[in-house]
């Protein structure tokens, strides 16, 4: 009996002990099962990814040369009859384009992958223009289109305006979608103004069938409408008003809805932005009337579809270029080993030697080492646009694409790169640094803390001298993989502060350190270029937006 009861208190402690152990392995084996899980998550994530790269593709390259013929059998001379039929191709085209970018979108807002651009624009411009836009769709219904606002003159707002935009066109869309007679309105008032941000109320209402109320709660679900008998004579995936929720929870906004069957619905969303004061804009030299500022222009297309050939060849006839089509990549490298053209226009995926390794492979050596390369792709994922600028491409052109796009793109290029030759001059934006200098994108950021933007702008004056230092060190040591990560680190400050040449001519850098040999002498041109501007720069923060006491 002593013996036992001397054991016992050593058994409770070894009991204690083996739970302990039993716990922690039952522990190991959650972290186990739940890293497996997270793998298998990527894996599948990766795998839709690549599904939706793959799809987007293989729809948007077909849509490219129908959307295209349609934008080119505009300009010639149709009856009535034919019209008729070219406006009903246009809108039936139309509708599937719409619908592959909310199933795109919707992709890319689960895999965080949306990023807001936020600049000043003009609000009331946006919203008027979609009015006019809106009703000229609806022509065809007996749908009156209305548009009131009470925004002050002389303001504009900060925000994207591109993905506002895509919320109002959806919102508009699905009033017009169930709405066959009345009115659609849509109205944006300021509810009140605190300091430097606007609280602004916007409403679209329409007269159309209205939703029950138990579908309410669930009409902003992915995959959701308002009814089963919505489905019928309604194409649609159910992600228009999803999309529009996610983009506005990433703007801070939110939206709700009120609806009654029969007697239509108000969505209303709650939003609020920075304001900015308009400053007068220096006005614009106009382009003299009949001149075409791409004509002669030698461009390179590599592109393999059959028909897309055709159309990008017929647009670059009628923009007055010369173009030379190639079927392949390896086509493309050995063009550009005997010749120098003034812009390439580069698709993605290609038999034989794809776009990317293309574009890596011009970039090395040869005539069009700083040719500019725009990607022509289906490609509209996030990844796949990261990986083509990684490779040495400018700029992308989605597909489908309207040739006035493709020619913006062009001549935005062209002119980057007019007064670059082979002593790569420095361009005329950086001769006043200070004009370039925006803080909009710190104001957006930080809702306008005045405290922040001051922090911002010292880090950036603090970090100035190291930098130059550290660019004149691996310059002078010929050491290309230090100078790489010195601006690659740099870079986004420039971005900040709105100096957007400046970041082109930080990557421009970065491409000329990866070439194999680096070309030192336009590396030390360009860095110089890039240092001088800085300098600049830094003396117009200095003397203009720091408010720091010792500085005045």
């Amino acid at each position: 009996d002593r013996s036992l009861r001397q054991l016992r208190p050593v058994l409770k402690k070894f009991a204690v002990a083996i739970e302990g152990c039993m716990a922690h392995e039952r522990l190991r084996e959650e972290t186990r099962q739940r890293k497996v899980a997270q793998e298998e998550a990527e894996v599948a994530r990766r795998a839709q990814q690549q599904f939706l790269a793959n799809v987007s593709h293989e729809i948007r390259t077909p849509m490219n040369a129908m959307l295209g013929m349609v934008h080119l059998l505009r300009d010639t001379n149709l009856d009535s009859h034919q019209q008729e039929y070219l406006n009903v191709m246009r809108f039936a085209s139309d509708n599937l384009m719409d619908l592959i970018n909310n199933i795109l979108d919707a992709s890319k807002i689960e895999a965080g992958e949306v990023v807001l651009d936020p600049k000043p624009f003009d609000l009331h411009g946006l919203f008027s223009g979609l009015h006019q836009s809106w009703q000229l769709r609806i022509k065809d219904k007996p749908v009156q289109v209305r548009y009131e606002h009470d925004l002050p003159e002389s303001t504009s707002f900060i925000g994207d305006s591109m993905r506002l935009q895509q919320i109002m066109n959806n919102l508009l869309n699905n009033a017009s979608k169930f709405t066959e007679s009345g009115t659609i309105s849509l109205s944006v008032c300021m509810l009140s103004q605190r300091g430097d941000k606007a609280d602004l109320q916007i409403k679209v209402g329409d007269t159309g069938q209205g939703i029950e109320e138990e579908h309410l709660p669930h009409i902003f679900d992915q995959f959701k409408q308002g009814r089963k008998a919505v489905g019928q004579g309604h194409a649609g995936t159910g992600l228009g008003l999803s999309i529009v929720r996610e983009l506005l929870a990433l703007m801070d906004g939110v939206i709700s809805v009120e609806s009654e069957p029969g007697a239509g619905s108000v969505f209303t969303i709650d939003l609020t932005l920075p304001v900015q004061k308009q400053v007068a804009k220096a006005p614009v030299a106009p382009v003299p009337a009949g001149q075409n500022q791409l004509s002669g222009i030698n461009v390179l297309v590599a592109e393999d579809n059959r028909m897309n050939q055709k159309l990008v060849e017929r647009i670059l006839e009628k923009f007055g270029c010369e173009a030379e089509i190639v079927p392949d990549g390896l086509e493309a490298i050995r063009r550009c080993s005997h010749k120098k053209y003034d812009i390439i226009l580069m698709d993605i995926h290609m038999p034989k030697m794809d776009g990317l390794e293309a574009s890596k492979r011009i970039r090395v050596s040869g005539r069009n080492k700083k040719t500019p390369i725009v990607a022509l792709t289906a490609a509209a994922l996030l990844e796949e646009r990261n990986h083509g600028l990684a490779s040495g491409m400018n700029d992308f052109v989605t597909k489908p694409f309207a040739p006035d796009l493709l020619k913006r793109v062009m001549i935005k290029w062209l002119e980057d790169t007019a007064p670059q030759g082979e002593e790569d001059h420095a361009p005329k934006a950086e001769e006043s640094p200070a004009e370039q200098i925006d803080l909009s994108y710190l104001h957006a950021m930080s809702g306008g803390d005045e405290a922040f933007i001051q922090d911002m702008i010292q880090t950036f004056l603090k970090e100035i001298p190291e930098m130059i230092q550290q660019v004149e060190a691996n310059l002078q040591g010929r050491r290309p993989e230090a100078l790489y990560s010195v601006v690659h680190k740099f870079k986004p400050s420039l971005s900040m502060l709105g100096l957007k040449q400046q970041e082109k001519a930080c990557a421009k850098i970065e491409r000329m350190t990866k070439e194999s040999p680096p070309d030192w002498s336009a590396l030390q041109s360009a860095c110089h270029k890039l240092l001088s501007v800085i300098g600049k720069a830094q003396h117009d923060l200095q003397h203009h937006y720091s408010k720091i006491p010792e500085e005045r």
